[in-house]
């Protein structure tokens, strides 16, 4: 089960990992290179947070409302201020409920399948995805979720409850919903592993048209969701569809694309190229870079290409 509000910066990480992110996606190069503070010349911290400490006790001896003294929640606080005053957007905490409601770099999770929303105080499908759990059993959106293996939804968050529905695969949860016509089902889906499909050729609204509201048919539609390892195999076959296909233009939709893994962007980004082109510089802050350059074969070399963005394409689709 996805939440319909997804974290804007995709990454998964333990609960307690702080991590430079590639702009506001992620990246999964592990350089192998670790080193202490000390041996890179810094002064050891002196203090061990102890500040930190003190404050907690007094917040917990002396403050008006003890209920909102929240261990969990100072302690995120205070990993969060810690961050604020980096002026870049890559660099920030994501906390542990976001790692086990999100997507990450695999493209895949274990669950049922199905998107949830908050609506009126209830928790509602949204949708299903194809051949999922969720679609199988009859899930459809507009059904509203009243329990959780015997627990009621009352009160939940979208959070809350993908946290209760979600689990590995091959393991059950019983779901008891009421479907849009006012019918109650309680339903025994077990779970499954979920690919979550990154690219689409299906345009909004169902067809490309033009200005007079005509159906265009010879221009191809393509568009990327997020940078994934799944990605690149998703691409290759839509875009050997267009090419194969005839059609004489590409719109390549990266609207709402917050980024991804960084090898993936180079590879989706060496299909539109001819060999030999810069596609990207990453320099380290030692001074050291690395260059990636295409290759000869791209699928797409020859086609003209449109590219469409907006203020949430992050990261990988900026460099794309």
């Amino acid at each position: 089960m996805r939440r319909i509000a997804r974290w804007a910066a995709l990454g998964v990480f333990a609960a307690v990992t702080l991590t430079l992110l590639f702009a506001a996606g992620y990246v999964t190069r592990d350089r192998g290179n670790s080193t202490s503070p000390t041996s890179r010349g810094q002064a050891p911290l002196v203090d061990d947070f102890a500040n930190l400490n003190g404050i907690y006790k007094l917040l917990q001896d002396k403050y008006v409302d003890p209920s909102l003294v929240d261990r969990t929640a100072l302690y995120q606080a205070a990993i969060t201020g810690m961050l604020r005053p980096f002026p870049d957007s890559g660099t920030f905490y994501v906390d542990p409920n976001t790692v086990k409601t999100s997507v990450g770099p695999s493209g895949t999770f274990e669950g049922i399948g199905a998107t949830i929303a908050a609506e009126s105080g209830r928790i509602v499908i949204s949708s299903t995805i194809d051949n999922s759990p969720a679609q199988r059993a009859g899930l459809r959106a507009g059904d509203v979720l009243l329990e959780v293996d015997g627990a009621s939804t009352q009160g939940w968050t979208t959070e809350e409850t993908t946290i209760k529905v979600r689990g590995p695969a091959g393991t059950k949860v019983i779901l008891k919903l009421r479907h849009g016509y006012g019918r109650e089902e309680t339903l025994d889906l077990q779970r499954a592993p979920i690919n979550v499909q990154s690219v689409s050729r299906q345009p909004p609204g169902g067809s490309l048209k033009d200005g007079a509201g005509a159906e265009v048919s010879d221009v191809g539609y393509i568009a990327v969701s997020e940078f994934t390892l799944q990605t690149m195999d998703e691409l290759k076959t839509a875009l050997t569809d267009v090419v194969s296909s005839g059609k004489k233009g590409l719109v390549l939709d990266l609207r709402n694309d917050p980024g991804g893994l960084l090898q993936t962007t180079v590879d989706v980004a060496d299909e539109f190229l001819d060999g030999g082109k810069t596609i990207l510089t990453e320099r380290e802050r030692d001074g050291a870079e690395t260059t990636f350059t295409s290759h000869p074969g791209g699928l797409a070399t020859t086609i003209p290409v449109v590219i469409l963005l907006n203020r949430f394409s992050a990261s990988g689709a900026e460099v794309l």
